[in-house]
């Protein structure tokens, strides 16, 4: 449920989907909670998010947990410059099993992307866990729009997201590297418009984690994205 408070002000509740900047600390759906949005003006955009999610893939670490849940908040700032961005978050991230915590991490963030040319764009984010004391970055150089038929996207990605930066890929964009082990490497993501409805994909990554016991570590996807 979505309710425009004022020309500005936006108040979202129930389950949503939340991302923010290159989605290194948050890209997911189906959270529940509360989102308040603000324009403060044609530059500046203020989120603040509050939300508690029970889903029962959460705590799959955790078989004989009776209530899996975890407490999810952040605070995001995002300035605009023309065609590009900066901005920084706050936020925390609870893991509870019967209501006894099993993780409390704080993070801060700084993002931003800038645009190269109308067809480049570089974007970057580094997230500090100041519980673990781990930092990660994430890099992305992308090239195209593959907005007509036709037409092509590429994006060339970075990753370096250390051992103990989150407790668990439940709610980064990369959860296909990161695991409680971590991920290094690098990636590549090719996407094509096959129709006005549908764009077909490549992503493709080569890395390691951070346990030294799979140095060889790769992931393959190819996908087919529709709209309806």
């Amino acid at each position: 449920m979505e309710t425009k408070l004022n020309n500005s002000l936006t108040a979202r509740f129930g389950s949503q989907s939340l991302a923010l900047a290159n989605g290194l600390f948050l890209d997911a759906d189906g959270i529940l909670g509360a989102k308040l949005s603000w324009k403060a003006d044609n530059t500046n955009d203020i989120e603040l998010f509050v939300g508690r999610d029970t889903q029962s893939d959460v705590d799959t670490e955790y078989e004989a947990s009776t209530d899996p849940s975890r407490k999810l908040a952040y605070f995001n700032w995002k300035h605009s410059l023309g065609k590009s961005n900066v901005g920084v978050y706050a936020a925390r991230q609870e893991k509870y099993n019967n209501g006894t915590a099993l993780e409390q991490d704080r993070f801060w963030s700084v993002y931003g992307s800038y645009a190269l040319s109308h067809l480049a764009t570089l974007g970057y984010e580094c997230v500090r866990n100041t519980t673990t004391g781990v930092t990660g970055h994430v890099a992305e150089l992308s090239f195209g729009k593959a907005k007509n038929i036709g037409e092509w996207k590429h994006t060339v990605t970075y990753l370096n997201a250390p051992q103990g930066l989150f407790a668990d890929e439940e709610y980064t964009d990369y959860d296909d590297q990161y695991s409680k082990y971590g991920y290094k490497g690098f990636g590549y993501l090719g996407a094509v418009r096959v129709s006005k409805a549908a764009v077909l994909s490549f992503e493709r990554y080569w890395g390691a984690t951070y346990n030294g016991k799979n140095k060889g570590q790769q992931f393959s996807e190819v996908k087919l994205g529709v709209k309806f």
